[in-house]
């Protein structure tokens, strides 16, 4: 083999010995930095809890001051299929228009996120897909622009309830669309990158689990969501 062909030869196998340790750098990198990124945002979560519930019992006051019971007089017992289909819509519309308002107070924590994860590479394709469906959902909802709930029910109202305004449906179905299982996966998808995480990054693992728990039970808004069932169906 003449010298020039040996050359090639070693810098051929150099540069495929160096592509699976540079692949995995990157895996360990991009987990590092996704679980930095996940526990920065259950933080921020927790600790705008209070501005995200005042959100959520701000919209319900809103609903209380401009519609109440919106919702008492439609004819879902006994009513056609139809005027069913416009109270589930009508129903589901103000439950999300709440969840999204108590979203306004960490939208820009999210929102970076969305823009940080954009930039993470795996080699292993498992990872990629479930934070690029992770990534999606979560600029879905960001995207989603609630209509006026009072509107669209004295809409609806005035026509029997027939049928929900073309916004409302949209809106909910853009909302429905959304994988369930993409709404609270970051700790689904950070035990996938346990085998890339050094052993001191380990705690941090276990720290974001703890985290998670803690942000569910601290951020809950079921109160609210109470209240607006009782105001708005008057049960």
């Amino acid at each position: 083999m003449g010298r020039a062909n040996t050359l090639v030869f070693v810098g051929l196998v150099l540069v495929m010995s160096a592509a699976p340790a540079s692949a995995e750098s990157v895996d360990r990198t991009s987990s590092r930095v996704f679980l930095s990124d996940a526990i920065a945002l259950d933080r921020t979560l927790i600790i705008h809890r209070t501005e995200r519930q005042a959100a959520a019992n701000a919209f319900v006051n809103q609903i209380a001051s401009t519609c109440p019971d919106a919702l008492v007089n439609d004819p879902i017992v006994g009513g056609t299929q139809a005027q069913g289909r416009t109270f589930e819509t009508l129903d589901l519309e103000a439950n999300i228009e709440l969840n999204l308002a108590a979203l306004d107070p960490v939208r820009s924590r999210a929102t970076a996120l969305v823009h940080e994860l954009a930039n993470l590479r795996w080699s292993r394709p498992k990872i990629s897909r479930a934070v690029a469906a992770y990534r999606a959902a979560l600029s879905a909802v960001l995207a989603l622009e609630p209509p006026n709930f009072c509107a669209d029910a004295s809409a609806s109202a005035a026509n029997q309830f027939a049928s929900a305004p073309s916004e409302a449906s949209q809106f909910v179905q853009g909302f429905m669309a959304v994988p369930r299982s993409a709404h609270g996966g970051l700790v689904q998808i950070a035990e996938m990158m346990r085998p890339l995480l050094a052993t001191n990054q380990q705690t941090s693992l276990t720290r974001l689990k703890n985290l998670q728990a803690r942000q569910e039970k601290l951020s809950s808004l079921e109160p609210a969501v109470e209240r607006l069932a009782l105001l708005v169906l008057g049960k």
